[in-house]
């Protein structure tokens, strides 16, 4: 059976500096390390895989974990971050891990994400997403060309769907940037 690929635009997103100074905790740190690269030592990077984490190149700390079930202590990080993480996550586990991140985030701790929306399995032919991206790092001017894949599930992932469940969760403040199918969210505890 052959399977269907679709296929993002390549997509350019220009990365700020703009998360302080303080721990960070990097959900789906692994591969490529984006927030690692940009920010360092300043980052907790985890991942449920191992190999993940073994490829990435940056100063981040690396933990094999996974973040719907993390063992860090409450109220313990001031920012984490998820850099196409959710798209990777099936719908219960987009759940639990955003009650984890509230539950470690400390009060007024900040959650960025940044994702994509990947449409829902149609039908019953099995389908590849592949969401081209240009990274663009400041200070550096780096430019990091990658693909994320996933094949497709019956559930796929909206913004509105994360946005639910952040705000059941408590988060507040949740502000949305959007640009063709990617999206930036920020919110507080």
């Amino acid at each position: 059976m052959e399977r269907k690929m679709i296929q993002s635009k390549s997509y350019p997103l220009f990365l700020e500096k703009d998360i302080g100074q303080d721990l960070i905790l990097d959900i789906g740190g692994g591969g490529e390390g984006i927030i690692g690269k940009l920010y360092g030592p300043c980052v907790l990077a985890i991942d449920s895989r191992k190999e993940e984490l073994e490829e990435t190149n940056n100063d981040a700390l690396k933990l094999v974990m996974n973040a719907s079930e993390m063992r860090f202590l409450d109220d313990s990080f001031h920012a984490c971050t998820a850099f196409y993480t959710f798209m990777y996550m099936k719908k219960t586990t987009r759940k639990k891990t955003i009650q984890e991140i509230y539950r470690v985030l400390k009060k007024d701790g900040v959650l960025y994400i940044w994702d994509t929306k990947i449409p829902a399995m149609d039908g019953v032919d099995e389908a590849i997403y592949l969401n081209h991206l240009e990274i663009h790092m400041p200070i550096t001017q780096e430019v990091i060309k990658t693909t994320y894949g996933i094949k497709l599930s019956e559930e796929g992932l909206e913004v509105d769907s994360l946005i639910n469940n952040l705000d059941r969760v408590g988060f507040k403040e949740i502000q949305v940037t959007k640009d063709r199918e990617h999206f930036k969210i920020v919110c507080r505890k």
